[in-house]
């Protein structure tokens, strides 16, 4: 219990549910701590160097790390994870980037050959954080939606590439508060959604990736009436990455031979709590949102998740929560300190009464012993009077 707070046996009856009340008030306000950037550098980072083939890094992505003797012997148990790009490093320098967008781009583009090597084909001004100049969470949010990237090596002072911030990696430290359970997932889903049928190419998908620059294809089914379009399935930037290095033809294989289904779709009024932890449960990026007819409503991602999360907002609400917090706690102590004065009163209140009650019984007692004794006087002058008047009868009846 809040040490301003009085329990129930400490005061009396109506003072004690008062102050009850005012602890559950004051209990129930929480403020929301700001996660560290600390927190959200993937310290896991894949590398390669510019002259290595395109198709090597492309498989190195896809496995999550390079295959060793280890791993041949089964002696490697710990699982990774697909990496959605690699960094590409001149020595300890870094000197670009190769991500899942450029592979999508070069697949729609139909350039990506086999004996393309990381240097053709990589971005080369990256940006970047430096530990050194203590950067925060929102700085490193500014400059993902300022230059519309989704990945940020961070470096020490000397340079050397240290970790990478991805809005991935910041999802998932910002875990669900008030703010994301007051928020619908109507509020941010991007109601205008590129989709494609089941019988479209994958080739034709990576197309209109690149073309529109989104990251997922959703696949739809239109009903006979051609007025509700259905999501089910969803083909994205990693599965296109995954095709290639399966070396599978993207002109020949199908969007419904290959998605990603059936497909687990939220409500427009979910939310975002809810989405925040179906896409930590399903281990997604995007979550598709279907309408009560279940028609294609729109696309929740991982960048409509954080401008949800916005960091300013969180401050303001988190200034908001402090005054409300010490507002609450202002009449709190006033509230508790009218219940000591009203105690103290009480307190008194008995002392006193319980004095006039010890007077009234030593009252009591000294009266008692006062009517005893008169009594006792009342009968003993009651048996003289019996005496003499049985005197008084004898002389008579001797005078008679």
């Amino acid at each position: 219990m809040h040490p301003l707070v009085w329990s129930r046996r400490d005061v009396p009856g109506r003072l004690g549910s008062v102050a009850i009340y005012f602890s559950r008030l004051f209990r129930n306000v929480v403020v929301i701590p700001l996660p560290s950037l600390e927190d959200a550098i993937e310290r896991h980072v894949l590398t390669v160097s510019a002259d290595e083939f395109l198709t090597d890094a492309l498989r190195l992505m896809r496995c999550g790390h390079r295959a060793s003797n280890a791993d041949d012997a089964g002696r490697d148990a710990s699982p990774r994870r697909r990496a959605s790009c690699v960094l590409v490093m001149a020595g300890e320098r870094l000197e670009g980037i190769l991500t899942e967008r450029d592979v999508v781009k070069l697949t729609a583009a139909g350039t990506l050959a086999a004996d393309l090597r990381v240097a053709q084909v990589m971005t080369r001004n990256v940006f970047t954080l430096c530990e050194a100049d203590r950067p925060d969470l929102s700085s490193a949010l500014l400059l993902l939606r300022q230059y519309r990237i989704r990945h940020l090596p961070v470096l020490d002072a000397a340079g050397n590439v240290t970790g990478l911030v991805t809005p991935a990696s910041i999802r998932t430290i910002l875990q669900p508060s008030n703010l994301l359970k007051m928020r619908r997932v109507r509020d941010v889903m991007a109601t205008r959604v590129q989709s494609a049928l089941g019988s479209v190419s994958v080739q034709k998908l990576a197309e209109q990736m690149a073309r529109e620059r989104v990251s997922a294809i959703v696949i739809v089914d239109i009903d006979a009436s051609g007025e509700r379009i259905s999501p089910i399935g969803i083909v994205t930037e990693r599965d296109i990455v995954g095709f290639r290095v399966a070396n599978l033809d993207l002109n020949r294989t199908l969007a419904q031979e290959v998605m990603s289904a059936p497909l687990e779709c939220l409500h427009p009024d979910d939310s975002l709590a809810e989405a925040h932890a179906a896409m930590q449960r399903l281990g997604v990026r995007r979550l598709v949102v279907a309408g009560d007819r279940a028609q294609l409503a729109g696309i929740v991602t991982q960048t409509s998740m954080l401008q949800a999360i916005d960091l300013s907002e969180m401050h303001s609400a988190i200034g908001t929560l402090k005054q409300l917090v010490s507002d609450r706690t202002r009449k709190l102590q006033r509230t508790n300190q009218k219940l000591r004065d009203e105690v103290a009163k009480r307190v008194m209140a008995e002392r006193q009464l319980q004095k006039n009650n010890d007077l009234l019984e030593q009252r009591v007692r000294d009266r008692t012993a006062a009517l005893e004794s008169s009594n006792a006087k009342l009968h003993a002058e009651i048996a003289d009077r019996v005496s003499a008047q049985a005197r008084l009868q004898d002389y008579e009846e001797h005078l008679e």
